[in-house]
């Protein structure tokens, strides 16, 4: 994620922050009303895969084992214990909970996508 944000940074025209220094702005101004708009598409992309790689992590919350009786258990950690660790009679419980799961990111990364079009000039 570090490296997209500093090429985000470094494609930052230097004549735009130029010339806001040359309007008096100051450099508030100039972060939220030049920088942070020309580098909005790679705040969103991070942002975008944060999340999905945070929904989708298995493995460290499997070794962990959910920590704190279980609270902090995720939901593909949830998912797989529904369908393999629990009596049998559960696989169409997990098999449903699976298609939410995947509706979630599916939701998730078309209404990310969407707002990114509508922002983005053409």
């Amino acid at each position: 994620m570090m490296v997209i944000y500093i090429a985000a940074l470094a494609n930052v025209s230097r004549d735009l922050t130029e010339a806001a220094e040359v309007d008096g702005a100051s450099h508030w101004q100039t972060l939220f009303r030049i920088i942070i708009p020309v580098v909005s598409s790679s705040i969103a992309i991070c942002t975008f895969l944060s999340l999905s790689s945070g929904f989708k992590m298995f493995d460290q919350n499997l070794a962990l084992n959910g920590i704190a009786n279980e609270e902090t258990r995720l939901l593909s950690l949830d998912i797989y214990n529904t369908m393999f660790n629990n009596p049998t009679g559960n696989e169409g419980v997990g098999q449903a909970k699976a298609v939410v799961f995947f509706l979630i990111i599916a939701g998730a990364s078309y209404l990310n996508f969407h707002i990114r079009s509508r922002r983005e000039a053409t």
